[in-house]
């Protein structure tokens, strides 16, 4: 009976091979083999085969790369374009373009180098005295009379400058340096205004009414705008600069001649006490 069941059973399970064998195990128990509901399991899929099927189209191969000859030089193989760069290429080209910002200190040389030209054409066209000459001025010989002016004279004793009673004002070649007028005026050697001392003031200005300095008579000096000593004279007129090193003399000197002295350290010959 047991052996017919299973036969039975076994015929009418369903065509699954593991619900076959399901039934036939719960038929050989004796027990009734679980109703199927109509469900069918799965089937596994079947294993691709490894090679393609004959006829079957491949995909597309690269060509293989030639090797590079021993020897050749790799600069040769052209570069290829980074995908990254030619994105940042191709987003600059979309943006407008900026000038560039140019550096504080190249905006200051430039327009330095622009200025130079107008500043040094101003500057040509600033009246200004002569400049002594000292190649072939002469040695100072001799006493020197007060009635024939003021001479100035290097710390080598060099004739650098003659100022005359009649205001003119030579060196020691006899050249024209300027002119210092009995007023306290001061012209060029072109007779173009300077500047003016002030006697009573005991001031010093340019050729714009600017204060350039003062002299102080009682004491022999000379000071500039900012009020520092740029001359000190002696009473047998040796003349020292501001680092009190002597600078040269002045012989016919008197302390009544310190505005005449002024106007020519000031006015006309800066360059007599400069670095002593």
């Amino acid at each position: 009976t047991a052996t017919a069941t299973a036969t039975a059973t076994a015929t009418a399970a369903p065509a699954n091979g593991v619900d076959r064998i399901a039934s036939a195990e719960h038929a050989a128990r004796g027990s009734p083999a679980p109703p199927t509901l109509g469900l069918r399991r799965r089937q596994q899929p079947a294993a691709t085969p490894l090679s393609p099927a004959a006829g079957a189209a491949r995909p597309p191969t690269k060509p293989p790369v030639p090797p590079v000859p021993l020897g050749q030089s790799l600069a040769a193989k052209p570069p290829q374009p980074d995908p990254a760069s030619a994105a940042e290429d191709a987003a600059a080209s979309s943006t407008p373009s900026r000038p560039a910002r140019q550096s504080s200190t190249a905006r200051q040389v430039s327009e330095f180098q622009r200025a130079s030209p107008r500043e040094e054409e101003a500057a040509s066209l600033t009246p200004r005295a002569a400049v002594p000459r000292m190649e072939g001025a002469p040695e100072a010989e001799g006493a020197w009379d007060e009635g024939d002016g003021l001479r100035v004279l290097t710390a080598g004793g060099l004739v650098r400058a003659v100022v005359l009673p009649d205001g003119e004002v030579r060196d020691g070649t006899g050249r024209t340096l300027a002119y210092i007028e009995a007023n306290g005026e001061v012209g060029s050697h072109e007779m173009e205004f300077l500047g003016r001392v002030h006697r009573t003031a005991g001031t010093v200005c340019n050729r714009r009414d600017e204060h350039v300095g003062e002299v102080d008579i009682g004491h022999g000096y000379v000071r500039n705008a900012q009020g520092s000593v740029v001359a000190e004279v002696s009473k047998d007129g040796s003349v020292s600069g501001n680092g009190q090193r002597t600078a040269g003399y002045v012989q016919g000197f008197t302390f009544e001649a310190m505005p005449r002295l002024a106007a020519y350290v000031l006015l006309v010959d800066p360059a007599f006490v400069a670095g002593f």
